[in-house]
């Protein structure tokens, strides 16, 4: 009796998984609103085509001759960086990158290991324009003839590296969020970590720690042995220390996989009512301002985005995250004089900018993507579109307020330097931002529109929408740069908030206008609004 060859059946499985997903995703392609892909395409075209000059620009940099001197220092600085960025960057965004949903996958007899190196594999997506850039900082060390020919393999045992270890951090982070007991526990871990090193800057404690690490011998880190590897200074031990790195994460991987395996995490949901009614008036104040069916369906927003998993986790990173990374980031850039600079004297502004953007794909650009299929409701229902478009803008803008609100307290409490004026400054900013991004978020939601899974904690890959965010928002900042150039300008406040509130009304115009465009084309559209918001997602969750 001859023994199944397991490796060829476990290509082959995965071989079917990444087939099923290719063909639900290019059957959600063909249904795709054409000029929403168009802008997309431009906008990935010009990101990508920044990340592909920094590309040419590392290979240049590595092939120079010349730059070999300067070389360690550089990278070594360098990949630091891009640890951080691939491990860091997609908890300050809240986005995990694709991952496979295996409610759908472990009814399937495919063996853990297969799942986990596909699992690894979609680490990518988080980190490609990483990978974009050692691809070219390998290509150009080839053409070194200063290198040895075996430099390339310190990029690409780094890049080894990074995959493991982000795979391994995507599961506990899922796992730790979607589990309502320790949700809080480690939310408050989760920015502790993140904002150390901010903390460690503003308490002064930071030179003391580089003093401590450069006494260490820095050559085991493997950013450094990576950079010993690639500038061809490596010792015959150098390889061992990456490949143990490798190993740690594989380890640190395997054992986070396996536990999200058993505990069946993305089965669950994170509701938990208990306590809910402790904070009623949160949700009632609706129905005392505003008149039905308006404040029923605000009322409605403010329940269902509470009781979400995503939405708290992305909420409450908007003012922790933004309190303890950006104020001690601002008010640690004073100089020895201790003059306040632009970021110091207006944190409260930039913490509320971070929390916007962080609520822009939610609540802003995909404010149906929550109901999913439910939508159809507002078309059997004697509601106008209308009103629960402004609804839903209603509820958005309450949760952006809310977030400066709390940061405003917070600093109130900890006698940070903050004024009535500064307040006054950061609403107002906040609110324009709110207008504008709303005016062009409504028409977003009904040209683009996108089911969200409210009970996953991140989102888990990039869409159209996403894109189109990340072009709307720095066009939303321009009043508020404007205003801040207008009060150096002339050195008064009224022209500050005379050119808020200039822009504030044409805002509100624009705003009127594009929700009318936003109705008249949800009600010509509505058969593929619904198709579009009833979609499931393939084997690799959305």
């Amino acid at each position: 009796m001859t023994r199944p060859r397991v490796f060829p059946l476990a290509w082959s499985q995965i071989g079917a998984i990444v087939w099923a997903q290719w063909r639900c995703s290019w059957n959600r392609l063909l249904g795709v609103n054409k000029r929403s892909a168009a802008i997309a395409a431009i906008i990935g075209v010009f990101w990508y085509g920044g990340v592909i000059a920094l590309a040419v620009g590392a290979g240049i940099l590595m092939a120079a001759a010349g730059h070999q001197p300067y070389l360690p220092l550089v990278l070594s600085s360098a990949l630091l960086l891009m640890l951080l960025y691939w491990q860091i960057a997609p908890v300050l965004m809240a986005s995990t990158g694709a991952s496979l949903d295996l409610r759908k996958i472990l009814v399937y007899p495919v063996p853990a290991g297969a799942l986990y190196g596909l699992e690894v594999l979609l680490r990518v997506t988080t980190g490609a324009e990483i990978i974009m850039i050692l691809a070219g900082a390998m290509v150009g060390s080839l053409f070194n003839r200063r290198l040895p020919f075996w430099a390339p393999a310190g990029f690409l045992l780094f890049i080894v590296f990074n995959l493991l270890l982000a795979a391994g951090v995507r599961d506990l982070l899922v796992r730790l969020f979607a589990n309502k007991r320790f949700r809080e526990i480690a939310m408050f871990l989760l920015v502790t970590l993140a904002a150390l090193p901010q903390v460690l800057m503003f308490t002064g404690i930071l030179g003391k720690v580089r003093l401590a690490m450069g006494e260490l011998p820095t050559v085991f880190l493997p950013w450094d042995a990576a950079t010993a590897m690639a500038t061809g200074r490596a010792l015959w031990w150098t390889p061992l220390v990456l490949i143990g790195w490798i190993l740690l994460s594989l380890i640190f991987g395997r054992y986070q996989f396996a536990r999200s395996v058993r505990a069946g995490i993305e089965n669950t949901a994170a509701s938990g009512a208990a306590g809910r009614e402790l904070l009623g008036f949160l949700y009632t104040w609706p129905g005392r301002l505003l008149r039905d069916p308006l404040g029923a369906m605000v009322e409605k927003e403010l329940r269902m985005l509470t009781r979400s998993s995503r939405f708290r986790v992305v909420f409450a990173m908007g003012f922790t995250l933004g309190l303890l990374i950006w104020i001690p980031m601002s008010l640690g850039s004073r100089g020895h004089n201790q003059t306040d600079t632009f970021a110091s004297a207006n944190f409260l502004a930039i913490v509320s900018g971070y929390a916007v953007m962080l609520l822009t794909d939610l609540l802003f650009f995909n404010c149906l993507g929550p109901d999913r299929a439910a939508a159809q409701i507002y078309y059997l229902v004697p509601v106008p579109l209308v009103t629960v478009l402004v609804a839903k803008n209603v509820a958005a803008s309450f949760f952006a307020v809310a977030e400066l609100a709390i940061v405003t307290t917070a600093c109130l409490l900890w006698r940070l330097p903050v004024t009535l004026a500064r307040i006054a400054e950061a609403f107002s900013v906040c609110l324009v931002m709110c207008v504008l991004l709303l005016a062009v978020g409504n028409m977003a939601s009904i040209w683009n529109p996108r089911p969200v899974n409210m009970s996953q904690p991140f989102r888990n890959q990039s869409s159209r929408v996403q894109w189109m965010a990340l072009v709307a928002f720095p066009l939303a900042c321009i009043p508020a740069a404007l205003a801040y150039l207008a009060r150096f300008a002339f050195e008064s406040e009224a022209a500050f908030f005379g050119v808020l509130v200039v822009f504030g009304a044409a805002g509100a115009y624009v705003y009127r206008l594009a929700l009318e465009v936003a109705v008249r084309h949800g009600e010509l559209d509505r058969e593929h609004i619904i198709e579009q918001l009833s979609y499931r997602a393939g084997i690799v969750a959305d």
